[in-house]
C-alpha cells in the first residue's frame, strides 16, 4: 500500500482548517470547510491580499467590512488613562516598557497614580553606561594598542583599512554589551528602546 500523496500547501493548511483523521482509516486528509469558531471570535481583522498590477488595488470587501467579530479595539484615544491601576496595569506597563518585571517595581508603581507612574517609567538616568572595553586582549591583540580592560568606543578602523581583526573583536563586544544593558536595566524604558526600528535602510 502506497502512502497518499499530499501537497506542501495541501499539508500545512491541514493544520490550519482542515482535519486529519487518525492513522490507519485510510482516509488520509479530507477537507473541512468550516471556519473555527475561536479563530474568528479572537482573530484581528486585515485586509485580504493586494491585487497587485496595473488595475486598482482592491481588497477583500468581507474583510473589511466585517466587525463584529473583531473584539479588542483600541477606542481610548490620546486622553490620559483614568481606568482602574492594579497590579495587572502595573505588570502590563511594566512588560510594555521593558524586558520583565519586579516585584519592588510592583510596589512602587502601585503607590502611584497612572500618570506618576508613567513620569517614573519614562524618567531616564542621563548619566552614561560603562563604556564597552578591550575584553579580547587575551585572545586577539588589540591592533591600535588599547590595553586590556580600557574604553575602545573612541577608536576605530575604517572598514577598508588594517585592523580588521580588531573590528571583529569590538562588534562582538558590543553586542555583548548591548545585551547586558538591557538584561540590567531598571524600570525605565531605554534598554528596550534601543530595539525600535529608526531606520527602515538598517540590517
Amino acid at each position: 500500500m502506497g502512502q497518499e500523496k499530499v501537497s506542501r500547501r495541501k499539508f500545512f493548511d491541514s493544520f490550519r482548517n482542515k482535519q486529519k483523521f487518525p492513522p490507519g482509516t485510510g482516509t488520509g486528509y479530507e477537507e473541512f470547510f468550516q471556519e473555527d469558531p475561536l479563530f474568528q471570535k479572537y482573530s484581528r481583522k486585515k485586509p485580504g491580499r493586494r491585487n497587485g498590477g496595473t488595475e486598482m488595488v482592491s481588497y477583500e470587501s468581507s474583510r473589511l467590512t466585517d466587525d463584529s467579530l473583531r473584539i479588542g479595539n483600541v477606542t481610548s484615544g490620546l486622553s490620559p488613562y483614568t481606568g482602574a491601576w492594579t497590579e495587572w496595569e502595573v505588570l502590563h506597563l511594566l512588560r510594555r516598557a521593558g524586558f520583565g518585571v519586579r516585584k519592588n517595581y510592583v510596589d512602587t508603581l502601585l503607590a502611584m497614580t497612572p500618570d506618576a507612574a508613567i513620569d517614573y517609567v519614562m524618567n531616564i538616568d542621563t548619566n552614561p553606561p560603562a563604556p564597552p572595553v578591550n575584553w579580547y586582549e587575551n585572545i586577539v591583540a588589540d591592533q591600535d594598542g588599547v590595553p586590556y580592560g580600557d574604553d575602545v568606543s573612541n577608536s576605530f578602523f575604517a572598514t577598508n583599512a588594517a585592523g580588521q581583526d580588531t573590528n571583529v573583536q569590538r562588534n562582538q563586544g558590543m553586542r555583548r554589551w548591548l545585551f547586558g544593558l538591557m538584561l540590567n536595566s531598571d524600570h525605565s524604558y531605554p534598554g528596550k528602546n534601543d530595539l525600535v526600528l529608526v531606520s527602515f535602510h538598517s540590517r
